[in-house]
């Protein structure tokens, strides 16, 4: 964002509010996701209103603390994330059937781009949200280690997806909304099978919720930079944003295919935008300008 203001000026200034726009559609998506989640495979009879200020109040809270807060957790709970899919894994290999692979071994050219698109949008376009973090707040990084979890992150994504098809092949996989849902309930690890899935499911609900509060994080450094404003006031906006949020979800979770839709048709060329093709701008101009001088 920095960046942006100081090569494009004005320019940079709206090339930030679609970054922004772009975000906020990010994170009220996957607050949806989560939500319809937790109401239609978990709490059925909850209100929605009620499973969302359950979120709300923790997003605040995280928010509250700041950026060291919400990395610590993260990096806590992304131990529990490792042990909970090898745990998976362990429960779940018996079941595997490589015949339910060949369908996917007969897929066109065209299916298998589309496919690689959407596992390198959803998966790893978002992680450019990271860059809001300041430069002071960062200790011993190393490029290296970013290409490895970006590897990680897309090696998980591809093993998730084998796993699914393998064990309730094709048809199912694509019938069901939470396929990767349905797979935990296949999980069983020594003598206490019941209603494992909520437990291993909590690995799944806690990425959405690190990926929104780090949307919001970004949403709130952008106006706390772009209006000069003191950095005590953003409390007072990013409880305002999580309420936003809050509210439009509720319009939005009556249809689950409208989600579905809007997760489907629009937020892949929206992530491609803002997160590929304007940093890619940036880069181009930097370029440029080196020239010059």
């Amino acid at each position: 964002l920095q960046l942006n203001r100081n090569l494009f000026k004005k320019t940079g200034t709206i090339l930030n509010i679609v970054i922004i726009i772009g975000v906020f559609l990010l994170v009220l998506i996957a607050f949806l996701n989560l939500t319809f989640f937790i109401n239609s495979l978990i709490l059925f009879k909850t209100k929605n209103i009620y499973i969302a200020i359950c979120f709300i109040i923790p997003l605040i809270y995280g928010l509250y603390k700041g950026i060291n807060a919400i990395s610590k957790t993260s990096l806590i709970l992304f131990y529990f994330a490792i042990i909970s899919m090898i745990t998976i894994f362990l429960g779940i290999y018996n079941n595997i059937e490589i015949e339910n692979i060949k369908p996917i071994l007969q897929a066109s050219n065209s299916s298998l781009i589309y496919g690689s698109i959407l596992i390198v949008a959803y998966n790893i376009l978002p992680l450019a949200i990271l860059l809001i973090i300041p430069k002071n707040k960062i200790e011993n990084y190393k490029t290296k280690n970013t290409i490895i979890f970006y590897f990680l992150a897309s090696l998980s994504l591809v093993i998730a997806a084998f796993i699914t098809v393998s064990v309730l092949g094709v048809d199912l996989s694509l019938l069901y909304d939470y396929p990767e849902f349905h797979i935990l309930k296949k999980v069983k690890v020594g003598d206490f099978a019941d209603r494992l899935e909520n437990i291993l499911a909590m690995q799944w609900i806690v990425g959405l919720f690190f990926l929104i509060i780090i949307g919001i994080y970004f949403i709130t450094s952008f106006f706390i930079t772009t209006f000069n404003l003191k950095e005590k006031t953003n409390k007072r906006i990013s409880t305002f944003i999580c309420l936003i949020i809050m509210f439009i979800s509720e319009l939005s979770l009556n249809l689950n295919e409208s989600v579905k839709t809007i997760f489907e048709n629009i937020m892949i060329p929206i992530l491609y935008f803002c997160f590929f093709i304007i940093p890619l701008i940036t880069v181009i101009k930097i370029k440029l300008k080196k020239l010059n001088c």
